[in-house]
């Protein structure tokens, strides 16, 4: 995404405009305890730059 849509010459610049696919699954032991993990890609137009990302996290509700 460009957040700066106020280009003079209607030109994106590639290294900026890019795309992002997540997935995730979280899983409940009980009510008040949550796993979470997900996995997804970030990859800009420019050239070949793919990040993959993998986070993973503990959620306690009180």
């Amino acid at each position: 995404s460009d957040y700066n849509r106020g280009t003079t010459d209607g030109t994106v610049n590639p290294d900026k405009h890019y795309s992002i696919q997540r997935f995730g699954l979280t899983y409940w032991p009980i009510s008040n305890v949550a796993f979470k993990i997900d996995y997804g890609t970030h990859k800009t137009e420019s050239a070949e730059d793919k990040k993959t990302l993998i986070n993973v996290g503990v959620g306690y509700n009180f």
